[in-house]
């Protein structure tokens, strides 16, 4: 009945392995098959926990199946071409006859079917999880590790730790996630290339806008009126004397006459500057447009800077960043750390003079590019140093002090990307860094003297108590 013995299925494995081509695309597909399978199953078992795993199992495993699938028929239409080439049949394999009543062909059918299937999950979820495994925290932080070490370590000491990166840094829709990926691209071939730069620049330029970021959480038209900021310090005296500055706050709200965002929220007001390209801090021209469409041009008094022959394309629109520039990616200042670190018991506030020891220690070891070896003995110098019956650390307190210092620096600075204490500024105040001063600082005035951005220290907040010890506020507040 039969004109041959072939089926279906010595039919398939015959234009599998005909040539090498397609075996070896059928090869690939088979293994990388495996391999993905595997992966996977050791990662549900959480049997291996690498950011590197992922990139293998999502990424690079699917890429090579996916080759296999277009190497099999490539290599196909090649061996058909051949024999078309050379005048010659594959007569040894003719092509089986199509009867679905036949039980070998159904269950062959069936096969082809169910291996069409597979490959189908397979891509669709090696496409998905690829995606979704490039928008994680691991993959932004760990992969490239030596470039973004230091921002995945603050982004860990923050406030906005549980926000995924993707959240700031991709904007929505197609067209964001496209940009940022080509951006990941260009950022993987400096990495790649070794070309990146040390320390890496702060992005503003290219970070996503306040309302497709910050303003899917913070609701910024509510009125938060006046609140409350009280802050601790420790003198580097020989007590470690804790003095107490207490502020009110005058955050206020857009639609409200006294207040921060008061005034630099106020709806369809467009607030614009111009920063130094030499130095980000120094802004020598502001362009405010109100709602009816007036304009003001505040100028730096002393700066050369030519308001008529602006480049528009490097004016800025102020945004929460410009003066919240630490959000999620926040150092700690050497002074600022000791300070937590004896506030939260990590380090003792009994021990005389600890706090200018501890800010010593840190700052030398950060000079040095130092560690652990350096902050012990600069502990030990330093008290060796001085004589108001200070004695030397014992061994057991010395090494508690310097494991928490060497905590303190190990996050904050990273000598290899020339990151040290003061390389990223927090602009939000203007104690440290000029912050709130930039603009604020009584020299920024309209050509015709009218108008001039003030420094009216009231109308931002009211000093209750500044560095004092043992304020009546701290009584008031905690009776």
């Amino acid at each position: 009945m039969t004109e041959h013995k072939n089926t279906w299925l010595d039919h398939l494995l015959h234009l599998a392995f005909r040539n090498a081509i397609t075996g070896f695309g059928v090869s690939l597909v088979t293994i990388s098959f495996l391999a993905i399978v595997s992966l996977l199953l050791l990662m549900s078992l959480q049997l291996v926990e690498s950011p590197y795993i992922g990139i293998l199992a999502f990424l690079i495993l699917p890429a090579f199946f996916v080759s296999g699938l277009v190497v099999i028929p490539v290599g196909m239409w090649m061996a058909r071409r051949h024999h078309a080439a050379e005048g010659t049949t594959d007569k040894g394999q003719p092509l089986p006859r199509l009867d679905l009543n036949d039980p070998r062909v159904r269950r062959t059918a069936w096969i082809v079917v169910l291996l069409t299937f597979v490959n189908v999950v397979v891509v669709a979820s090696a496409s998905y999880e690829g995606i979704h495994y490039m928008e994680s925290t691991a993959f932004c932080g760990e992969v490239c590790h030596p470039p973004m070490l230091p921002e995945f370590t603050a982004a860990y000491q923050s406030p906005h730790s549980t926000v995924g990166c993707v959240e700031c840094h991709v904007g929505p829709g197609a067209e964001g996630f496209i940009k940022a990926k080509m951006g990941g691209v260009r950022q993987l071939i400096s990495y790649m290339t070794d070309t990146y730069n040390r320390p890496i620049p702060v992005p503003v330029h290219n970070m996503v806008p306040a309302e497709h970021s910050c303003e899917e959480c913070h609701w910024t038209d509510k009125d938060y009126g006046d609140i409350m900021v009280v802050k601790t310090k420790y003198s580097e005296d020989e007590v470690n004397t804790p003095l107490t500055t207490a502020l009110m706050m005058h955050v206020g709200g857009p639609g409200k006459d006294r207040g921060i965002h008061s005034y630099h929220l106020a709806e369809g007001r467009t607030m614009e500057f111009y920063r130094d390209e030499e130095d980000p801090d120094v802004i020598p021209y502001v362009r405010v447009t109100e709602a009816d469409g007036n304009v003001i041009e505040y100028t730096l008094d002393g700066s050369d800077f030519d308001a008529a022959s602006i480049d528009e394309s490097h004016m800025r629109k102020m945004d929460c960043i410009d003066c919240h520039s630490r959000p999620a990616h926040q150092y700690e200042l050497p002074d600022e750390a000791v300070d937590q670190a004896i506030a939260d018991g990590r380090l003792p506030v009994d021990k005389p003079f600890i706090k200018a020891a501890a800010v010593q220690a840190l700052r030398g070891a950060a000079e040095e590019g130092a560690g652990p070896d350096f902050i012990a003995s600069s502990i030990n110098e330093y008290y060796g140093d001085h004589d108001e019956g200070v004695m030397a650390a014992q061994a057991d307190e010395l090494k508690t002090i310097t494991a928490e210092l060497e905590k303190i620096l190990a996050r904050n600075v990273f000598p290899d990307m020339k990151i040290t204490w003061e390389t990223y500024p927090d602009q939000s105040g203007h104690t440290t860094f000029s912050g709130c001063f930039r603009c604020h600082d009584d020299l920024h005035a309209s050509s015709d003297g009218e108008h001039m951005i003030g420094q009216d220290c009231m109308a931002c907040h009211n000093v209750i108590a500044w560095d004092e010890e043992n304020p009546d506020i701290l009584t008031m507040i905690n009776p």
